[in-house]
């Protein structure tokens, strides 16, 4: 990042498997002045949930397929911009590899994957771990269940030392996050209920938001944080389970230039 702060552009599947929407999407974040755009890859069929999910045949719908993700790769690299990944499963990762992505991105639903664990540190690259698993309804830190996602990092970094891995310092970026969609302000709380101060960059360098709109996110950038990850469509109210809590690319632009005029003051 070569900014104070960093705004990455979610797409996700809000391309709902349509590649000419994903390029829109990812365009339109440069434009609107997000610094990355970011994707999700899994395959349903591992989901336990899969058949009974309410999304299941949009969930199939937006998987991408390897070739897609070297097409996504390349729209990139002509639009100068960064991408990564959410990588859901251990398989995908290898397809990460071959296109030679810069990070990742491990979801809330990850945090507690351990051998999800292994095959990205096995990479040497920076990570980004959403931590909701590890914040209560109210918004605040769960503190059992942190130290909980902290073992299970630390136990894939020996494993992959016993399996003849050099040992590394991986750069990690820990974004708060609430595992709702929409997430309400009620399920928000940028203060730590310990000392009262905020939990910015201390406890998370950045925040993954699902919340309606983006003034949650302006307000964590207030407190701190460094590294702000929102959503984005097309049109809020298509068919999707994000659509609703994501920012158009005009909400994209506004929340840019909020994150032009804070770094201002931090420079100052």
């Amino acid at each position: 990042m070569n900014r104070p702060i960093e705004i990455v552009a979610e797409v996700g599947i809000n391309h709902n498997g349509d590649l000419t929407v994903a390029k829109e999407l990812m365009t339109g974040a440069v434009t609107a002045g997000a610094d990355a755009v970011k994707f999700q890859i899994y395959d349903p069929r591992k989901r336990p949930d899969i058949e009974e999910h309410p999304w299941r045949d949009l969930l199939f719908a937006c998987e991408l397929k390897r070739r897609q993700i070297y097409e996504i790769m390349e729209h990139g690299n002509r639009i100068d911009t960064e991408v990564f990944f959410s990588v859901i499963d251990p398989d995908r990762v290898a397809w990460t590899e071959e296109v030679d992505v810069k990070r990742y991105k491990m979801a809330s639903k990850t945090a507690l994957n351990l051998e999800l664990y292994e095959a990205i540190l096995k990479t040497g690259k920076p990570l980004c771990l959403s931590l909701g698993l590890a914040i209560n309804d109210n918004g605040t830190i769960n503190t059992a269940k942190r130290r909980q996602i902290r073992e299970t990092l630390f136990s894939a970094h020996r494993n992959i030392i016993k399996d003849g891995f050099v040992s590394m310092v991986i750069t990690l970026t820990t974004l708060y996050c609430q595992m709702k969609y929409p997430a309400g302000y009620e399920n928000t709380n940028f203060i730590d209920k310990d000392d009262h101060t905020s939990i910015f960059p201390t406890n998370f360098f950045g925040y993954s938001d699902h919340t309606i709109g983006i003034h949650a996110a302006i307000v964590a950038m207030c407190y701190g944080a460094r590294c702000i990850e929102k959503h984005i469509t097309l049109d809020q109210g298509a068919d999707g389970p994000d659509h609703k809590c994501s920012a158009t690319i005009d909400d994209l632009a506004e929340l840019c230039r909020h994150r032009d005029e804070i770094e201002k003051f931090l420079s100052s």
